[in-house]
């Protein structure tokens, strides 16, 4: 019996012993993620200008693919929220006379491909103008990147509209502005 008595004492030690090595605490952490629309330009100018090559012929479209257009979009429910790309000529309207300027804008592309996100779909080339067009659609939360050669490519091209208003026209600076809209 004296021999049980002491296993039980060793037991129940033993028990207390386990049950203060096992102490847990526990706090909260509040955590919280912004919304957020984000871009950036590699803010380089384009210089577009149109020349006649060749007698009799018309004058070559002039293209330019050096601008990169990079975003960051986190809407507030994945499902229903999508965002557009929007450009609009808000300095510099109207273009010389008988020309036009037309934007396209690539698929986003970058490093880190793989998880981007839904970084929309792009639209065929526009006729920029004073009025806001939609370029990329379908924009949710995502990130382009932002290295050398990552975001959205932009090609612009100038060309000719009319042979019977063209003129000749000096340095005219044009600003394109870029809007990431919500489409809710």
């Amino acid at each position: 019996m004296h021999r049980l008595s002491i296993a039980i004492l060793v037991l129940l030690a033993w028990t207390s012993a386990a049950q203060a090595a096992n102490d847990t605490k526990a706090h909260t952490v509040n955590v919280k993620v912004n919304e957020a629309a984000k871009m950036s330009l590699l803010n380089t100018a384009e210089n577009l200008t149109i020349t006649a090559t060749e007698a009799g012929a018309p004058a070559p479209p002039v293209t330019s693919s050096v601008q990169w257009l990079r975003y960051t979009s986190i809407v507030e429910d994945a499902l229903a929220t999508r965002r557009s790309l929007t450009a609009r000529i808000t300095a510099g309207w109207p273009l010389p006379a008988g020309t036009r300027l037309d934007l396209a804008c690539s698929d986003p592309t970058g490093n880190g491909t793989s998880d981007r996100g839904v970084c929309g779909t792009p639209q065929s080339a526009k006729q920029l103008t004073n009025a806001s067009k939609s370029f990329i659609i379908d924009i949710g939360s995502c990130r382009t990147g932002t290295g050398p050669s990552e975001g959205s490519q932009l090609t612009y091209t100038f060309s000719v509209s009319s042979w019977n208003t063209i003129r000749s026209a000096g340095p005219h600076a044009v600003t394109v502005t870029f809007t990431l809209t919500e489409d809710y």
